[in-house]
């Protein structure tokens, strides 16, 4: 018997070339023993016009199918060339240089000292933390997992108007030196604690950052012969930190958002936060982070948002915490 996320996948691919249709039948020979879990799981728990959106997002990711409207593409296309065009003026810090990207072009206040490569459109032209169902929220409490070079920080605080409290976890040393030097000539250094450690679900553990070509993709799954970091987990670091109360937990953090949610179980049970899961860097994170987050006993009610469209990156599992009875 099908899944009621097969079978949308099927009404949406309905009309397929044949190279498309062949990639589509290795994705379901690959997926397919996991499509219960992904339709249970999170297909079925999402609201109708996000579960489309989730269906055009694993075609694009997961088997290389693109059904994004034509002019929906286009116009994100326009977006990312006319950001892009802008010019940004290089800047040396510790002897690299770097672009010193300004937000006005995207509607914002500030700028980043950052790599080439960044333009930081998905979180400010497109609003990834955003959605009609999810909201960050003046006076939130705030654990950033992954906060790269402070670009999210400042999101965050200006869609907060600055009021906010954030706890930023970077574990790149270089990602690091640019987020300080971010949160200070954004003056807003005042409402961010920086935290190098690593989240996942043990601490006092040592793990390798895993060297990439891309700075944002740096991961805690390397080698021996990577730069070595401690873990901790977000249970035990907001004991530590005494933390009266968090409001948002954001992961985007390469992979670790399996190992960083069962660390903060105590936290979540608590609080009942608001959660920002990147769902794209693992085939079956559409299926594990969602058990996790039910098995926290927290009734959610989830809602999804796909901003990257070349790729299917970008992909957040948004998570309200449902009315109490």
């Amino acid at each position: 018997m099908h899944t009621l996320f097969e079978r949308a996948l099927d009404r949406s691919l309905a009309s397929l070339s044949v190279a498309e249709l062949e990639r589509l039948e290795q994705t379901k020979g690959r997926y397919k023993a996991h499509f219960d879990d992904i339709s249970r799981l999170l297909y079925e728990a999402l609201p109708a016009s996000d579960q489309s959106r989730f269906v055009c997002w694993f075609a694009k990711r997961w088997a290389g199918i693109d059904r994004v409207p034509a002019d929906e593409f286009a116009a994100y296309e326009a977006e990312v060339k006319r950001v892009s065009s802008q010019h940004y003026p290089v800047e040396t810090m510790d002897g690299k240089p770097y672009k010193r990207l300004s937000l006005i072009p995207q509607g914002f206040r500030g700028e980043l000292l950052t790599y080439p490569w960044m333009l930081g459109i998905h979180d400010f032209l497109f609003d990834q933390y955003l959605h009609a169902e999810f909201r960050i929220q003046p006076g939130d409490t705030i654990i950033d997992a992954g906060a790269f070079v402070g670009d999210t920080a400042l999101l965050f605080y200006e869609i907060t108007g600055g009021d906010c409290e954030i706890h930023a976890f970077e574990v790149l040393e270089e990602n690091l030196n640019l987020l300080r030097h971010n949160l200070s000539t954004n003056e807003i250094s005042e409402c961010v604690t920086i935290c190098g450690h690593a989240l996942t679900n043990k601490s006092n553990n040592s793990v390798h950052i895993k060297a990439t070509p891309v700075q944002g993709a740096t991961s805690i799954f390397g080698t021996d012969s990577g730069t070595a970091v401690q873990t901790i987990t977000i249970d035990d670091y907001v004991s530590k930190q005494s933390i009266a109360r968090v409001d948002l937990i954001k992961m985007d953090i390469e992979g670790a958002e399996r190992l960083a949610p069962t660390g903060a179980i105590e936290t979540i049970r608590r609080d009942r936060p608001r959660l920002a899961i990147c769902i794209y860097h693992l085939w079956d994170d559409i299926s594990v982070i969602p058990r996790i987050i039910n098995a926290s006993g927290v009734h959610y009610n989830f809602s999804f948002k796909w901003v990257e469209l070349r790729n299917g990156w970008e992909a957040v599992l948004l998570c309200t915490p449902a009315a109490k009875n």
